[in-house]
């Protein structure tokens, strides 16, 4: 087992937790998922409690708006709920929503624990901050800690080469918004 010392030395991994597998060849697969259940913990929220996501992430669909990537803390995300923002105090209604699988895959609730995507029709992904707080509409929930806005470090003044190209130029950032919120103008 002299791989093994390898990745001792390497990642700190002792010898004796080293799963010998190939996922080319097959061998070793079958002890891979009771591993995964025996050494991993359980997310540490409630089903129980009130809904709280953490916003990982957004970009923009010409066709369903902006898609959230959620990763749901506490409580579950069922078919009809109206979810608000923390940082915004503004409430959408939820029109899909599911995992990606690796497309995006409707489902019919997200629970605590799971990464998901959510389409609520929002136009523009100034709205969505990532590490914000997303919950149901209806409750009062505590904000996920940690969340700060993101400081702009980079600035820059752009302006068109012809006085007729402005507006060109106005709707080329508008669309690089929609898609990157790390960008504002």
């Amino acid at each position: 087992m002299p791989l093994a010392y390898v990745l001792k030395s390497l990642f700190d991994l002792e010898p004796s937790d080293a799963l010998l597998t190939s996922a080319k060849t097959g061998v070793g697969l079958e002890h891979v998922l009771p591993a995964v259940i025996e050494r991993i913990p359980a997310p540490p929220g409630f089903i129980s409690s009130s809904l709280r996501m953490l916003l990982l992430g957004s970009y923009y669909d010409e066709y369903k708006g902006v898609i959230f990537h959620v990763a749901v803390v506490d409580g579950a995300l069922h078919k009809g709920d109206k979810i608000s923002s923390a940082g915004f105090i503004q409430s959408y209604d939820v029109l899909d929503f599911g995992i990606m699988h690796p497309e995006l895959t409707s489902t019919g609730v997200i629970l605590t624990g799971q990464v998901g995507y959510i389409v609520t029709g929002m136009r523009s992904t100034k709205e969505a901050r990532i590490g914000d707080t997303l919950y149901h509409s209806k409750s009062t929930v505590e904000p996920l800690p940690d969340f700060k806005p993101a400081k702009h470090m980079v600035f820059s003044g752009l302006y068109p080469a012809e006085g007729s190209d402005f507006e060109a130029l106005n709707r080329a950032i508008e669309r690089l918004t929609c898609n990157d919120a790390s960008v504002v103008s």
